[in-house]
């Protein structure tokens, strides 16, 4: 039995159990399905302390004599949505976190946040990975040239992201090589000469 099982099943056993729980088959599955649960979102380190608050806190949130459902479990035991208090952190930090979060779960961030300090610090901290900011800037790239033109969204790109306007560059050669290669200067398609 791993640590989580006992201490749940420890805390479940000083509680009164659910009253659709008939049988202790019924009983056993509902805490192995809370102890997986909260398994998942275990940490790797710490564990001993962490599971200790996970229960305390179950007895907080729930608040009567019966057994927390799941989603109490769910809640107390995600750590990833464990976040500081606003005045834990500095105003600068939590934007930067707020920014990272929202890169790192496909969600939008404004334009002027992919390439000012805020990305820098980022990449530098290691909170994003080069990889999902250069997916964001190209979309922001793709966006400004659908609204404005590949000529104005170039222009954007020199200005303000000389290395993102060099990757978009060569994005356009190979994308329009490809398109040309079966094809051979000279050659005419669809009354078109190439």
């Amino acid at each position: 039995m791993t640590l989580i099982e006992q201490r749940i099943r420890d805390f479940l056993a000083l509680r009164r159990p659910p009253q659709h729980l008939k049988d202790d088959a019924t009983k056993e599955a509902l805490t192995m399905q809370i102890v997986k649960l909260v398994a998942g979102n275990a940490p790797d380190t710490g564990l001993d302390q962490w599971i200790g608050q996970v229960c305390e806190k179950a007895l907080i949130k729930h608040k009567g004599n019966g057994w927390p459902s799941p989603d109490v479990w769910a809640e107390v035991s995600n750590t990833r949505r464990a976040q500081p208090h606003a005045q834990d952190e500095p105003r600068r930090i939590r934007s930067l976190r707020i920014f990272a979060d929202r890169i790192t779960g496909k969600q939008p961030v404004g334009e002027h946040y992919l390439l000012g300090w805020m990305a820098d610090e980022a990449l530098r901290s290691g909170m994003i990975g080069f990889a999902q900011l250069r997916e964001y800037q190209r979309a922001a790239f793709v966006a400004r040239r659908n609204a404005y033109g590949t000529d104005k969204a170039f222009a954007w790109a020199d200005k303000v992201a000389p290395a993102l306007a060099a990757d978009m560059r060569r994005a356009d050669n190979e994308a329009e090589a490809a398109v040309r290669q079966p094809y051979a200067d000279g050659d005419e398609v669809d009354g078109v000469q190439l």
